[in-house]
């Protein structure tokens, strides 16, 4: 027998293709309906409404190739498993196997020809569908889609495709069951990114510092079934792997085959070894799911995660018992001894990770190997810069304002030594901080994301939730240092005589101060430099909002906007020197007057902060139900009203609320300390 027939039968790849043909054709025409008729549709509206599309507008051709259509989405998702379902259904059935099994045929030519039967009828639509939406752009003139754009959705759809189709034969040979293939097809292509999430998710319960938001980045990647749903194509690195993972599904299926026992069809795993790996894989992610819940939807609580666990664990090993047994009938000495060896394993790891027995906890790069560090409220400034040097200012073609890189990554040894003090106490309080997780107000969290750039060019990576009231002493001075102020204010990053034009807009009223006097604007830069360069901790920290937006127009184009805080005293003083002051910001006179409600507050739901209104029938009554209701203070004495005007904050939490009236007919409400 020669290479060509050991390798596929003709015969037998001619029955697939005649029996399952309908397979490709409504595939196809599946296809046909989800791009190219969707393409003609779109420019039949273009025509009638007259709305030209270009590169610069929301291109609805390029979202048809890009993988946003749900009816797209959904034969993608549903005919490549279906076909290897259908293919390889006679294994389910003793009958059919043997009878299969008994023509003579070697199994891997069996396997062999059903799997490019199947590649026949999923590829084959796909090409014609790219050359039939070719033909429909080309014919109807249609611009901004390019050739590329209909080989990469052509090159997305094959591989994608080729991956469900190859992963539901795979699976086929693990079952005995059809429904069971189809459902373990999909838990196959999630697992990677399910399990990873949940193990994550539930680890940064026990593991102080875990950084989980980093970790848990592109996490979807791992999934090509998630993957191909964020309407991006496959990277380089993507495509290789996915056809390495399609030709080790392949591989791993045709060993499955050579050894798989026909006796077993019909039951949810062809291979009995394999039972315990159901069970116990079941049982496992079961439980994880219902901690995570327990823990992060109903009542954070640790006594409760326990419980999820409990529950979880014992749900999932009942069901995956009576999938394997297929009966009811699983009430047995045997079966609990299994569950209690299980659980037993399961409190010994949760015993290790609460006591740290690797050292994860207490572990912290010496500073002396500290090369520079990343510290920021989240890991996104890093994930943005990653692996590029990337400067402070970015040209950005699509506007004009500007633009910075802020990589928030310290290298002055002081600012090093500072961050590393503060890692170093968190995990001296690391059991104090482990219990305050569990608490319900985590408004006053401080949220510490670490990335240790070491010598040796390895990255060391934490992430913490804690108080930020008990090592405001500790971050201050790197908030108060040269290196952070210019890393966080563009002003700071730009010299004076760059700026052309400056414009202070204020806040709440209808007023504003222009300069274009360029010895005014050198002053005016320089002031607000010097209050960027002298701001405190606390002052870059405050609830209060600022007095005005700044705009500056640059000498290259670019616009740069800024805020008036009310901590700038040099900016102040400037517009005070120059008879401006008056027109950057509101004034007591601009307010009628001002009603100070105290709490508690029963509209929670109403946001304390800066919220300005029309003045409409519905807000007059509002202000006068305020007033009829006796729990308010009039306020009209301008010393009042100006000190008021200083105090309010944007905190929602606040003891006092505060509603200014002005002269214009507006009114806003804000947050008042007591």
């Amino acid at each position: 027998m020669n290479y060509k027939t050991s390798f596929i039968n003709t015969g037998i790849l001619r029955h697939d293709l005649k029996s399952f043909g309908w397979i490709g054709v409504v595939y196809f025409l599946g296809l046909l309906l989800s791009v190219p008729l969707q393409i003609v549709m779109i420019y039949s509206r273009q025509v009638a409404t007259g709305v030209i599309y270009s590169s610069m507008n929301p291109n609805p051709y390029l979202q048809v190739l890009s993988f946003e259509s749900p009816f797209q989405l959904l034969l993608w998702l549903s005919v490549p498993v279906l076909t290897g379902i259908l293919l390889f259904r006679y294994l389910q059935s003793g009958e059919s196997a043997d009878l299969a099994h008994a023509l003579p045929l070697r199994r891997e030519t069996l396997y062999n020809t059903h799997l490019a039967a199947g590649v026949i009828l999923l590829l084959i639509p796909i090409f014609l569908t790219s050359l039939v939406s070719w033909a429909v752009l080309q014919g109807l003139g249609i611009e901004h889609v390019t050739g590329h754009d209909i080989l990469t959705w052509l090159g997305v759809g094959l591989i994608f495709n080729l991956l469900l189709f190859i992963s539901s034969a795979a699976v086929g040979m693990l079952t005995g069951m059809s429904t069971v293939q189809g459902g373990l097809t999909y838990i196959l292509l999630l697992l990677p990114t399910g399990l990873t999430l949940l193990v994550l998710q539930n680890l940064q319960h026990f593991v102080f510092g875990l950084p989980y938001d980093f970790l848990d980045n592109n996490i979807e990647r791992l999934s090509p079934l998630l993957r191909v749903t964020n309407n991006h194509p496959f990277t380089g690195v993507e495509t290789v792997i996915y056809l390495l993972l399609c030709i080790a599904l392949y591989l791993l299926g045709l060993f499955l085959y050579r050894r798989r026992p026909s006796e077993n069809a019909g039951n949810a795993l062809a291979f009995r070894g394999l039972h315990p790996v159901l069970v116990y894989g079941v049982t496992f992610c079961a439980m994880l799911l219902l901690g995570a819940y327990f823990n992060s939807e109903t009542q954070n609580s640790m006594g409760w995660t326990y419980f999820g666990y409990f529950l979880g664990s014992l749900l999932g090993y009942l069901v995956s018992l009576v999938l394997v047994n297929k009966s009811l009938d699983i009430f047995r000495p045997r079966a609990a001894w299994n569950y209690l060896w299980y659980s037993l394993v399961i409190v010994l790891l949760i015993t290790g990770l609460n006591y740290d027995v690797t050292g994860y906890e207490k572990r912290i790069p010496s500073l002396a190997s500290v090369e520079s560090v990343y510290l920021d409220g989240s890991f996104y400034r890093l994930w943005t810069a990653r692996g590029t040097q990337l400067p402070y200012y970015i040209e950005d073609s699509g506007s004009d304002s500007y633009r910075r890189q802020i990589t928030m990554v310290y290298s002055d040894p002081a600012n090093i030594a500072a961050i590393h003090e503060l890692h170093q106490t968190m995990i001296e309080n690391r059991e104090i901080e482990k219990s305050l997780l569990w608490e319900y107000d985590r408004s006053m969290f401080y949220h510490c994301c670490l990335a240790y750039n070491l010598q040796n060019g390895k990255t060391v990576y934490r992430q913490y939730k804690v108080p930020i009231e008990r090592y405001a002493a500790q971050i201050k001075p790197v908030y108060e240092s040269q290196e952070h102020k210019k890393m966080i204010y563009d002003i700071l990053n730009i010299s004076p005589r760059q700026v052309d034009f400056l414009q202070v807009s204020a806040n709440e009223v209808e007023r504003s101060v222009k300069l274009t006097n360029p010895a005014l604007l050198l002053q005016a830069v320089n002031a607000l430099q010097m209050d960027a360069r002298s701001q405190t901790y606390e002052e870059m920290t405050s609830h209060r909002p600022p007095w005005a937006k700044v705009d500056l127009l640059l000498n290259d184009g670019k616009r740069l906007r800024l805020s008036w805080e009310k901590s700038y005293v040099f900016f102040e003083e400037w517009l005070q020197d120059a008879g401006e002051y008056a027109n950057a910001r509101i004034m007591p006179n601009d307010v009628k007057y001002a009603l100070i409600e105290k709490g508690p507050f029963a509209d929670k739901g109403v946001q304390a902060r800066v919220t300005k209104m029309s003045h409409t029938i519905d807000s007059d009554a509002y202000i006068q139900e305020l007033e009829s209701s006796g729990s308010c203070v009039r306020v009209t004495d301008p010393d009042k009203i100006e000190s008021l005007l200083w105090q309010y904050t944007n905190k929602d939490d606040e003891a006092c609320r505060v509603h200014f009236v002005l002269q214009n007919g507006t009114y806003f409400s804000a947050g008042l300390p007591q």
